[in-house]
């Protein structure tokens, strides 16, 4: 952080640090442009719907670390469209947390999809069984309530 914060001074660019920088940072007339923070202390119970883009300049051993420090900026209130810049070291230990996060989350996103079709047919066959059964009872005269009301458990 002290890096990238002597380097952005020397552009000419303010910038603040985390958790003292916060007010600063969210001030409305205020020229702090980069709130630096780290990723592990910044995720949690911070609003930053001023802020537009995300720089990541390490990489979390967990993935939802991650995803919380995007979401203090893309999150309700955030009325601007928000771009989120990765940086990674290639051939570094922290190229290879990325590698395992982005092939994990794949396979994750892939077997949530899957139990979501799942679920969807096996709403639809349950729907066109209760139809059917429906159907049935409608052309006997008959209706049984019961068939109608949730299961308990």
């Amino acid at each position: 952080m002290d890096v990238v914060g002597a380097a952005l001074r020397r552009k000419g660019l303010e910038a603040a640090r985390f958790p003292k920088g916060v007010a600063p940072f969210t001030a409305s007339e205020s020229r702090v442009s980069f709130l630096l923070a780290p990723v592990g202390r910044a995720n949690n119970g911070l609003t930053l719907v001023n802020a537009v883009n995300v720089f990541l300049l390490e990489q979390p051993a967990c993935a939802a670390v991650e995803l919380q420090c995007v979401n203090r900026v893309h999150r309700v209130g955030q009325t601007r469209p928000t771009t989120v810049y990765r940086y990674v070291v290639k051939d570094t230990i922290e190229d290879a947390i990325y590698e395992y996060h982005r092939t994990h989350t794949a396979s994750v996103e892939e077997d949530v999809k899957e139990a979501e079709i799942n679920a969807a047919k096996l709403l639809s066959a349950h729907v066109l069984r209760k139809r059917q059964k429906v159907a049935v009872d409608s052309s006997s005269g008959s209706t049984d309530a019961s068939d109608d009301a949730p299961a308990s458990d």
